[in-house]
């Protein structure tokens, strides 16, 4: 495994280099390799943040703690098929994909205001929530109330050290609301309702299943570095293979597919941060706090507006 990790380590560094030079020479020079038109610039909603983040994480951990988290990761998952739950997971994400195009569709007949695609939402609690949930029951985030499983390790947080990333989240939400003040304002008590959609139909599920599901088994088999890194570029891949079949949002004629190197640049990119913060807190109410936050703020005020 030691091979695979430097192997996950420099091809991901290299696709995260060469999507975010493709985007910024698109955004600031006006090449044309990336259509970043229509999104919020990610320099102040997500390179900026990140690269503010990740280091706050690092000087907010105690030397010890991520190792200690680590063990009980390790005796949590011990015994449990993690290839196979792996594999599992994969077709779930499978299903999510297909489903959000599959009833994209069918609500799109009944409904369709270009604004929210109600199958994606509906696709997203289905296949990386409560399926995931009952085919890796006491593996992940789950339901169970076996002692030292995963639902007390990220759910009951006790250690009061576990709750100091707290302050990177603020910081970096901090970060986000001055580059969105204005639209915030703008955008009156809708904002909250928006928040709280966000934080349901969205947050909640994807942050259980690609940070506490997959990441967790990813960085077993491959180290912390190697497995933020997939868990960042599968949750890259699956946005852009959305299209426009995103749920918020969504512009245009529905169709399959879309920027890659943009979507690594963005979606990737903040995903690095969430599964940094993940990977030393092991607190889910911190990725969803941060994960909520973000969307809210970047998408939030449009959406409040559009509706």
């Amino acid at each position: 495994m030691k091979r695979a990790h430097v192997w996950v380590m420099w091809t991901g560094s290299a696709v995260f280099a060469l999507s975010v030079l493709v985007t910024a020479a698109s955004e600031f020079a006006g090449v044309g390799w990336a259509d970043s038109s229509g999104v919020p610039s990610p320099l102040w909603t997500v390179w900026i943040p990140t690269a503010v983040g990740i280091p706050l994480i690092w000087l907010l951990t105690p030397d010890r703690g991520p190792a200690a988290l680590d063990k009980q990761v390790r005796q949590t998952l011990g015994g449990h098929p993690v290839s196979r739950e792996l594999s599992y997971l994969m077709l779930c994400l499978a299903g999510f994909l297909v489903g959000a195009v599959l009833l994209g569709n069918i609500f799109a007949i009944f409904h369709d205001d270009g604004v929210l695609n109600l199958g994606t939402p509906v696709s997203r609690v289905a296949f990386l929530l409560i399926i995931p949930v009952l085919m890796v029951d006491r593996a992940g985030l789950t339901l169970s109330r076996v002692r030292g499983s995963m639902p007390r390790l990220a759910i009951g947080v006790r250690e009061p050290w576990r709750w100091s990333g707290l302050v990177a989240v603020t910081v970096v939400l901090g970060i986000v609301l001055l580059y969105a003040w204005e639209d915030v304002v703008r955008s009156g008590p809708a904002f909250s309702l928006v928040l709280l959609l966000v934080l349901l139909v969205v947050t909640v599920p994807e942050e259980i299943f690609f940070r506490g599901m997959v990441q967790t088994r990813l960085e077993g088999m491959l180290g912390r570095g190697a497995g933020i890194v997939l868990a960042s570029l599968m949750f890259a891949f699956v946005y852009a293979t959305l299209g426009s079949y995103v749920d918020l949002l969504r512009l245009g004629v529905q169709s399959v597919g879309g920027d890659y190197l943009l979507a690594v640049a963005t979606y990737g990119v903040a995903g690095l941060l969430y599964g940094y913060l993940w990977s030393h807190y092991r607190n889910i109410w911190l990725n969803v706090g941060l994960r909520a936050g973000t969307i809210a703020l970047v998408l939030g005020p449009s959406l409040a507006l559009a509706g």
